[in-house]
């Protein structure tokens, strides 16, 4: 789906390069840009409501952001003059997109700045952001002024966070804990409740490797002040800090 502010219009309706609306009713040139310096925001979000709260928030930002399009995927902004915006507020969690890091990197790719814009203050999840490129992190819950503040420094080049939340996300401790892949795939078996003898099994490892890996991202918590977790525990806290994922099956009703 694609809003232009004042109307709405099927997805894939643009086409590339052609003038379209923007919040002010000004007109884009044939390459996407605008006719003046005011940042030219466009936004990707799954949630239809989502997108129009960014819209009636960011137009109301007057004599510093205009808008451009809101898409509910990456692929559809970078197919439509979305790919031609200063910057990208980027939902973290598309079930049709899952790669963070990839959505971010792509978006990169294409020109615009980005600034995640997302309610999951996971830490190792937001990391995957940041990490691969995003100038900001907002938190859906703060206030116009701090959403206002992070596009535009994005534009200018510069990193921020938007709050005291934000900030201890992505700066905190456990956000720069790293983890195998293999290390991952542990700590899921084991957020499953599957025995140390069948992960070593399922994985194709000995009997021994298993707690090994265990005690290495024990080693890590406890860099990160996290100390005294049981392998159930670590599972656990990996799983809250986005680590790894459970699918539907994996929780009960």
């Amino acid at each position: 789906m694609t809003i232009l502010f004042g109307h709405h219009r099927p997805l894939g309706a643009g086409v590339a390069g052609s003038p379209e609306q923007v919040g002010n009713g000004s007109r884009l040139r044939g390459d996407g840009r605008g006719m003046d310096d005011r940042c030219l925001v466009a936004a990707v979000d799954d949630h239809r409501i989502v997108l129009l709260g960014i819209t009636h928030l960011l137009v109301a930002a007057h004599g510093r952001i205009r808008l451009g399009v809101v898409e509910t995927s990456v692929r559809a902004l970078l197919d439509g003059p979305g790919r031609h915006a200063d910057v990208v507020l980027l939902d973290l969690v598309l079930p049709s997109e899952p790669d963070i890091a990839a959505n971010v990197r792509r978006i990169r790719e294409a020109g615009p700045r980005v600034v995640v814009h997302t309610n999951d203050t996971r830490p190792a999840v937001v990391s995957l952001a940041v990490n691969a490129g995003a100038l900001g992190v907002v938190l859906k819950g703060d206030s116009e002024e701090r959403l206002v503040e992070a596009v535009l420094a994005a534009q200018a080049g510069e990193f921020t966070v938007s709050s005291a939340l934000a900030y201890a996300v992505v700066n905190g401790p456990r956000a720069r804990i790293r983890l195998t892949a293999r290390q991952r795939e542990v700590l899921t078996l084991v957020a499953r409740g599957v025995p140390q003898k069948v992960i070593a099994r399922e994985l194709g490892i000995s009997v021994d490797t298993v707690p090994s890996h265990l005690r290495r991202i024990a080693d890590s918590y406890v860099r990160a002040g996290v100390t005294g977790l049981t392998s159930t525990e670590l599972a656990a806290q990996a799983l809250v800090d986005g680590h790894i994922e459970l699918g539907r099956d994996d929780v009960g009703d």
